[in-house]
């Protein structure tokens, strides 16, 4: 199960992020996984409310957002979705397109409360 390595991986990010906010709290994250980037979001998010539980990041809220994966036809030009990996151009028939998403792992956003409000 990858996702707890990937879990652990974004908890590390979190962590080294809060080390130049003292006193500040983690209050959630958000990241965007493409459907192609072959992570299960609910194992990930199993693995990180795991592996927060009973540390200072306890409560800390994950936000996923899961973006759709687009091509490009090189024969035609026209933009889609796939609806499966193998989705030829449903404008052309074509099988020659490259990705324009649908297969990231990113971090949106770090929200943080610094205790000033």
């Amino acid at each position: 199960m990858h996702e707890l390595s990937l879990a652990q991986s974004i908890i590390e990010i979190i962590e080294h992020e809060m080390k130049s906010r003292p006193g500040a709290r983690a209050e959630a994250i958000g990241l965007r996984i493409g459907a192609l980037a072959a992570v299960d979001a609910e194992a990930l998010r199993f693995g990180f409310e795991a592996s927060i539980k009973d540390t200072p990041l306890d409560g800390m809220r994950l936000d996923i957002n899961i973006t759709e994966a687009e091509r490009q036809c090189l024969m035609c030009d026209h933009r889609y979705k796939l609806t499966a990996l193998d989705t030829p151009c449903p404008q052309c028939g074509s099988s020659d397109a490259i990705p324009l998403g649908g297969d990231e792992l990113d971090i949106e956003y770090l929200e943080v409360d610094d205790g000033k409000s």
